[in-house]
């Protein structure tokens, strides 16, 4: 069965993904033409800030490879063909614009324990179907129990405000040559490279909205407030 699979994606597989990233490259290029003329009427949506628009072709390609790749049977197989797709939209394999990032950002909350029977286990907050409600309940099937949200809210308070102390407190990297900046009053690097903070503002800003959609979600008053808070007069 491996080496049918094998055999499917370096043949079928391979053919076909390219035909289709041919057909989207020239959709693209043809919807690329139609948005600069200023009479057409494509009514393709202009999405601001869309940091995919345009590069269709390659999130298809990073997409289709990682749900490919979870078989680790044929891993190797779908790292050549992902190659092979990406130099037909000339990306280089290694490139920062060719690593597949999760779109979903989602949070962790680790270690809840039942208090009823006492299991204990990770929560995915945003993607476990079973705490779309209000009422997050135990998972253990004999038990069903509803979890303390008070107690949950002010853990998520916890690390909310923990992570904010981190992102305040954190180390300056050199841009040159990475290392952390040792001396408290120099402005710049022994190798004359410029300093900066290890975690931008940006990638905070987006760690904390995760928290965010969380409390507007589940109705966290206060959490909603502590990063309201963070989000619009600390940064």
């Amino acid at each position: 069965m491996i080496e049918y699979i094998k055999g499917q994606i370096s043949s079928y597989f391979t053919d076909s993904l390219l035909r289709i990233v041919r057909d989207i490259v020239v959709h693209m290029k043809g919807a690329s033409r139609s948005e600069d003329d200023p009479n057409s009427s494509s009514g393709l949506p202009q999405i601001e800030g869309d940091p995919h628009r345009g590069d269709a072709s390659l999130e298809f390609i990073k997409h289709v490879c990682a749900v490919l790749a979870l078989d680790q049977s044929v891993q190797h197989d779908v790292l050549v063909m992902r190659k092979n797709l990406l130099k037909y939209v000339r990306v280089r394999e290694f490139a920062p614009e060719a690593e597949f990032r999760d779109p979903c950002h989602s949070f962790i909350l680790s270690n809840v324990i039942c208090s009823y029977c006492n299991d204990c286990r990770d929560l995915d907050l945003c993607r476990d179907s079973g705490l779309l409600s209000q009422e997050w309940r135990c998972g253990v099937l004999q038990c069903g129990q509803p979890y303390d949200r008070e107690v949950m809210e002010n853990a998520l308070v916890q690390i909310a405000r923990q992570r904010e102390r981190l992102y305040h407190l954190q180390d300056l990297v050199c841009l040159r040559c990475n290392q952390v900046k040792a001396a408290h009053l120099s402005e710049q690097c022994a190798c004359a490279g410029s300093f900066r903070c290890k975690e931008d503002a940006t990638e905070f800003r987006s760690k904390m909205q995760v928290f965010f959609n969380i409390a507007l979600r589940q109705k966290f008053q206060l959490l909603q407030e502590c990063t309201s808070w963070i989000l619009e007069l600390r940064l």
